[in-house]
Parts: structure tokens; sequence; C-alpha cells
């Protein structure tokens, strides 16, 4: 099972969902591995300083994870890329579903939406650890029999 996390610009939510399902995955001993995406049209107008989010990154700390040195920029989800996943799961369906209708690879495919809302609507304390129980709930549904 390939599962895919987008988000609009692959720098918060839809990354920490990346790292935290990675880990948990290997800890839990299951072939299931993630990647994640952006849906945004221009990544430069987000305005990122840098490759990850501090709050994603302190978050994962907090579970003893360490993201992979060095950290990779954000990345666009590109047309083909979508027909490799099993899954892919958007982080809000109300920020996200006008993005995946646009976007040929993805309009005809099963999308999952979420409700986690971005910086700004929802601060990081409540964001991400509502991102790690639905990444939790995830695993568990794929390691059940």
């Amino acid at each position: 099972m390939n599962v895919l996390f987008l988000c609009t610009g692959n720098y918060y939510r839809s990354r920490f969902a990346e790292e935290y399902f990675n880990a948990e995955a290997r800890a839990k001993g299951l072939p299931h591995r993630a990647s994640s995406r952006g849906l945004a049209e221009n990544f430069e107008r987000l305005k990122n300083p840098g490759p990850m989010s501090i709050d994603a990154l302190s978050e994962l700390q907090k579970y003893g994870i360490t993201v992979q040195k060095p950290i990779r920029k954000p990345q666009k989800l590109s047309g083909a890329e979508a027909g490799y996943f099993d899954m892919i799961i958007c982080m809000d369906k109300k920020e996200h579903r006008p993005m995946v209708k646009r976007r040929p690879g993805l309009k005809d495919r099963a999308v999952i939406y979420w409700k986690i809302k971005d910086l700004g609507e929802l601060p990081a304390s409540k964001a991400l650890p509502e991102c790690k129980q639905r990444v939790d709930a995830l695993i568990q549904t794929l390691a059940s029999p």
C-alpha cells in the first residue's frame, strides 16, 4: 500500500503525516509507505521559510521521530504520480477539493478528505495532534487482517 498525503504547499500538514506514518509503519513492521506532495500551482507565493515547517519538525520530535537530513524541499504533485498511489488523502476538504478537481491525474481518483486546517485557521498545537490521531487510525486499519 502506497499512501499519498496532499496539502497546499507540502510544507506542514502533509509532511508531518508522511514522516509520522512512515515511522509508525516501520515500528509496527508494516510494508506500507507514505509520500507527500503539494497541490499549489506556485510554491514561491507561499513563502515558506525552509524545507519543512518547524512546527511539524517539533511535533515529530515529541514522538521521537527525527527527519532524515538533508530535509527535502516541498514537492509539487506531478500529473503522472497520482496513479502510483493506492490511497490519496488530502488534509482539508474545503481547501483542497477545488485543487483536486483541477488536476487531470486526480479528478477521477477516489480521494479521502480529512478536516485538518492550515496554520492561521487552526494552531499547530491542535492541528498536528489531530493529524497524528488520523494517521494512527489509518495505521491501525491497515494493520488489521
